[in-house]
């Protein structure tokens, strides 16, 4: 019995040991592209905008520009000015600092609340918790979008049960739910 236990618990922190492998990889891949994209854009403006807007090419002609009810009509000046007007559009935002500092004492912690009230919150489900809430499921009720009675969950047996187990602390683990579940 011990020995299934490790296994079991071995097996877990193996799946959770994969999927965090899994996001850092991700995550890495989602940097790199944005990296490259942003050596794209450096290099070949047009071409970039022309790509993320998928639209047919149409070229502006920018012969003058007005900056500050002062008209520039120099082609060397209109460019300098266009790329520092592009790249103060294309900079790295800083907004949530921004937002933090008005919203802080919105966010700011309350005494009386205790600093571990939450550190439980995504711990991994047990059986005997899915058990209790299942059994506390309603019969005769109408099916969800699953299209799964409350019954079936019920009197599905341990292999329902566990898969269902499965699924729940894989969202957890993952920190996210099916598409389909947020379309409710």
């Amino acid at each position: 019995m011990v020995l299934l236990k490790y296994l079991l618990s071995s097996r877990k922190e193996y799946r959770k040991a994969k999927m965090f492998e899994s996001r850092l990889a991700e995550k890495a891949s989602i940097r790199g592209a944005v990296e490259r994209h942003m050596e794209s854009f450096a290099f070949n403006k047009g071409g970039m905008i022309r790509s993320v807007l998928d639209r047919l090419f149409c070229k502006v002609i920018l012969d003058h520009l007005v900056v500050n009810n002062g008209l520039v009509l120099e082609p060397v000046e209109v460019k300098s000015k266009v790329d520092k007007i592009m790249v103060r559009w294309t900079r790295k935002w800083v907004v949530l600092t921004v937002v933090f500092e008005l919203w802080a004492h919105q966010y700011a912690p309350l005494d009386h609340v205790r600093n571990d009230t939450f550190s439980g919150i995504m711990r991994e489900i047990g059986l005997g918790k899915l058990f209790s809430v299942v059994g506390g499921l309603s019969n005769g009720k109408a099916a969800g979008l699953s299209g799964i009675p409350n019954e079936l969950w019920k009197h599905g047996g341990d292999v329902v049960l566990d898969c269902l187990l499965e699924l729940l602390n894989t969202c957890l683990v993952v920190g996210g739910v099916p598409t389909l579940w947020r379309r409710v």
